[in-house]
C-alpha cells in the first residue's frame, strides 16, 4: 500500500460498495505503520467500530486473519465449529468462554440468521434452512471476544 492517504473499498460481486475507509500515514493515524512493510500494520480494534476514525485502529506487528483459523483448535482464544462442512447443524464450542450470540452472513455480507442471549460454552446451530454454499459466522463471547469463521452448508 502507498505511504500516503489511500482509499480501501470492499465491494460485493455486483460491484456495490459494502464498506470503505481512507487511511492516512499522518496523525491522528498511527504513524508507526508508515514505512516499507517491515514494521507495523494497522488492525481495526473492533469490527463494530467506525473504521473511518483513526482512534479505532491499532498497531499490530503480525498479520492475522480470523477466517483462516483452524476449526479444530481448542486454544482459549479460539472456537471449535464442527462439523464443517455440514448439511443440517453445526456446533459452536469454546473451552473457557461463554458464547453470547452469533450471526451468520452470506458471501455478500447479508445477515441470514442471528441468535442472541445464548450464555453457554456450547450451542447447536441449525443451518438446514440455508441453501448450499459458503457463509461466515460471527460469534460474540461474554468476555467481548469476537471471532468470525467460514462455514460451509452442504446438501
Amino acid at each position: 500500500m502507498s505511504n500516503f492517504s489511500y482509499p480501501i473499498v470492499l465491494a460485493n460481486a455486483f460491484g456495490e460498495n459494502i464498506d470503505s475507509v481512507r487511511y492516512s500515514d499522518t496523525a491522528p493515524w498511527p504513524e508507526e505503520a508508515d514505512g516499507d512493510g517491515d514494521g507495523f500494520y494497522l488492525t481495526l480494534s473492533d469490527l463494530n467500530s467506525d473504521n473511518s476514525l483513526a482512534e479505532n485502529w491499532k498497531l499490530s506487528s503480525t498479520i492475522t486473519n480470523s477466517l483462516a483459523q483452524n476449526n479444530a483448535t481448542s486454544s482459549s482464544d479460539e472456537i471449535q465449529i464442527y462439523p464443517n462442512p455440514s448439511p443440517q447443524f453445526i456446533t459452536l464450542r469454546h473451552k473457557t468462554n461463554l458464547i453470547e450470540s452469533y450471526t451468520i452472513y452470506d458471501i455478500l455480507g447479508r445477515e441470514v440468521s442471528t441468535l442472541r442471549q445464548i450464555k453457554a460454552n456450547q450451542h447447536r446451530v441449525s443451518i438446514q434452512n440455508l441453501i448450499s454454499g459458503v457463509y461466515f459466522i460471527r460469534v460474540q463471547f461474554s468476555n467481548s471476544l469476537t471471532i468470525t469463521q467460514k462455514i460451509i452448508k452442504i446438501r
